[in-house]
């Protein structure tokens, strides 16, 4: 349902703009803003094309839906969030899902996918979400013991839209989100197209295993389901039984390296897979973890992983600005971002 008063709280949330803040743009007081937004006030033409010239919107902004996702609704792989920076983030989502979703066509073949269910509250074992991963990866075709190439080629062979995020945020770490519910339309995955190769692959299993795990009922911890995406991701590119080929208790940080240059998943994502396999033990773990942080690698590991690059561009869904620094800048973001 077309709503242009919450669309205009949209695009005060896309900013990350406060209600008074926001309300001087548009040249009305804070108090009338409030009113705008509760739907106590109309909406009037003059407002919106004041929107339109400060925040450079397209000319039918105001005639889509609302985005009405919460925080709590979304899944995010990133670190913590200021509730502002949530409030952006799931606003910015939900524009990109419209845009691809309507400059798209392709069926919603994901209806086909069979989503794990649960109670809402349990955490899932490690052998449940490994037993799903290799359901996917049955149904995408690749064997067991061979490598996921392309990783966002086969979710997009599945019908889900992937494409990239906007650069937003240089606060906020987001390596992805993705739709949290199953509907009539396709789901979409939306990435960080500006991580190294191998973290990008890990992103798009993870929101893939947020879409086949989390859509239908999910845990009611956020820690939870980030753990169980984690945990299909690293089932998904590392198969048990191929790596309890590879793996062995005595590796060096060599060995993982060769291991992430065949399979194209980081280092850290390896090592982690081999002690969730019970490969090593936490003392070998952690011992692993120290030699990675002293040699600098936790974030520029060694081994380039060539970077995949998602059918559908990243969107420019325009009206908001670029944040430096937590502040808002002049300069509009009016480009897409094709990694």
């Amino acid at each position: 349902m077309i709503d242009p008063n919450q669309r205009l709280r949209n695009l005060r949330q896309l900013n990350g703009m406060t209600q008074k803040a926001f309300a001087a743009e548009l040249g009305i007081g804070q108090a009338a803003l409030s009113q705008i937004e509760r739907g106590d006030r109309p909406l009037t033409a003059q407002h919106m094309v004041i929107a339109r010239r400060r925040f450079n919107i397209p000319f039918d902004f105001f005639e889509a839906p609302p985005i009405t996702y919460g925080p709590n609704d979304l899944n995010f792989r990133t670190r913590k969030l200021t509730r502002a920076q949530q409030d952006r983030a799931v606003t910015m989502f939900g524009l990109i899902e419209q845009e691809v979703r309507n400059k798209t066509d392709i069926a919603n073949s994901t209806s086909s996918l069979n989503a794990a269910d649960g109670d809402d509250v349990r955490a899932r074992p490690l052998r449940e979400v490994e037993a799903l991963a290799a359901a996917t990866r049955q149904l995408i075709g690749v064997r067991s013991d061979k490598v996921i190439n392309n990783v966002t080629r086969c979710i997009e062979r599945l019908g889900i839209l992937v494409t990239g995020l906007p650069a937003w945020d240089p606060n906020a770490r987001i390596d992805g989100i993705s739709s949290p519910r199953r509907t009539e339309e396709p789901f979409v995955a939306a990435l960080d197209l500006d991580k190294p190769g191998d973290r990008l692959r890990f992103s798009a299993a993870h929101e893939l295993g947020h879409i086949l795990v989390h859509t239908e009922s999910k845990p009611l911890s956020r820690e939870a389901r980030e753990t169980e995406a984690d945990t299909f991701a690293s089932a998904f590119l590392l198969p048990r039984e191929a790596m309890l080929e590879e793996l062995s208790p005595t590796l060096t940080l060599a060995g993982y390296s060769r291991i992430k240059a065949r399979w194209g998943v980081s280092m850290q994502a390896v090592i982690r897979r081999s002690f969730d396999l019970d490969v090593i033990d936490r003392d070998r773990y952690r011992s692993l973890q120290i030699q990675i942080s002293s040699r600098g690698w936790r974030k520029d590991e060694p081994v380039d992983i060539p970077k995949e690059t998602p059918a559908i561009p990243t969107p420019d869904i325009g009206g908001f600005r670029q944040i430096v620094n937590g502040d808002n800048v002049v300069s509009i973001f009016d480009r897409p971002l094709n990694g």
